[in-house]
């Protein structure tokens, strides 16, 4: 007997099996060599090359077999595929992680929690972060069996953070200001050690954390949006602080570039944009001396792009002085959705890629010799 679920706003506008019915996309992630995209979609999941970004099943439809999944993870290419089902899936609970072989389309077995609701996960070199709303699990992939329980975290998806070096960072309940990073070291397979630093920043509170793609830095950002802290991961450095201005900035998810000079681009509130190009970074910064601190005119941040996204229309990027720092946004947009990922291309490093929740494709070169001017390469509908 199917299991009762709630009701989805978004599947009662479209019956499931109509030609107006839009998969919704619920997560995208790389793999962990960035050889990969995978798609967690309403009707199953979805697998891209992020060189070509086309389809690897000759198929070239979403494997439904699970039904709404709220999020999927590659291990590497090794064809298998850990899946979390959402909460409005009729045949799977969403206290399981399903582990699929996407080769031979069966599955191989679960991860299961006894009391607690997964609400995300993630999936490292050889290591599982599952996250409930209390704790995060920590499961070693060779054996599955649970190495460490890390309680009292607050629970939100912006300040957990996790790349796939075995990096993890995570805020404790008794203390927004400070923040924890953990790196699981591994030796054939097996996690050998684990390292923990415990960092306060002068924040009022952490509102997002973001690893760089080598796992070298953290960005942290205040909850107000207007102050940027990037750590070394390995020693908890301060290497750069930035202050955006006295005025709140809805800043909610950060990308880093992966080639130098460094460049961030902030998504805010699903609609805007924002590309800033990162001063040179410090052995390390004093707190003493961090001038998010004082009213700076951001010295070392060049903001080179603000973007409204949720106009329609298309119209000539601006750019700015280094020092100066724009208020209000530029409308250039001709997206149709809100935006549920935005990142730099992984292979071209020169590339901009977005991806809306109805699962279309837009791709802008991003040219920093023309002082950061966007030029649109393609728009496709992916799913």
């Amino acid at each position: 007997m199917d299991k009762k679920v709630p009701d989805n706003p978004i599947l009662k506008l479209y019956p499931w099996n109509s030609s107006e019915n839009p998969i919704k996309v619920n997560s995208i992630r790389y793999n962990q060599d960035l050889s990969l995209l995978i798609l967690a979609t309403s009707k199953g999941y979805k697998i891209f090359s992020s060189s070509t970004l086309k389809s690897v099943e000759e198929e070239n439809e979403v494997i439904s077999n699970f039904g709404d999944i709220h999020v999927a993870e590659l291990y590497y290419s090794s064809k298998i595929v850990f899946l979390l089902p959402s909460i409005y899936n009729q045949k799977y609970t969403n206290d399981e992680i399903i582990i699929f072989d996407d080769y031979f389309h069966e599955k191989l077995g679960s991860i299961k929690t006894k009391l607690d609701k997964i609400e995300n996960f993630f999936v490292g070199q050889n290591i599982i972060s599952l996250i409930t709303n209390k704790k995060i699990i920590i499961i070693e992939i060779s054996s599955l069996k649970i190495i460490d329980i890390i309680e009292d975290i607050i629970f939100n998806n912006k300040i957990i953070a996790f790349n796939s070096f075995n990096f993890l960072a995570y805020i404790k309940s008794e203390d927004r200001k400070s923040f924890y990073i953990e790196n699981f070291k591994s030796q054939n397979c097996k996690v050998s050690s684990r390292k923990i630093q415990k960092i306060t920043t002068n924040f009022d509170f952490i509102q997002t954390m973001k690893f760089s793609p080598n796992g070298e830095q953290l960005a942290v950002l205040s909850i107000f949006g207007n102050k940027l802290h990037i750590y070394n991961t390995l020693t908890g450095a301060l290497k750069n602080c930035i202050f955006f201005g006295a005025k709140i900035q809805t800043l909610d998810k950060i990308f880093f570039s992966e080639k130098k000079p460094n460049y961030l681009l902030f998504l805010r509130n699903d609609k805007i944009f924002n590309i800033y190009k990162i001063g040179k970074m410090k052995d390390k910064i004093e707190a003493q001396k961090c001038i998010c601190n004082i009213d700076s005119d951001g010295d070392l941040v060049n903001r080179l792009h603000e973007l409204d996204l949720k106009n329609a229309g298309l119209s000539k990027p601006r750019s700015l002085s280094k020092n100066k720092i724009i208020r209000e946004p530029h409308v250039y947009s001709d997206f149709k959705e809100r935006l549920l990922f935005a990142d730099f291309d992984r292979n071209t490093h020169k590339d901009l890629l977005f991806i809306d929740l109805k699962g279309k494709l837009y791709k802008y070169h991003f040219n920093k010799k023309r002082n950061g001017k966007i030029e649109p390469i393609l728009s496709v509908q992916w799913i």
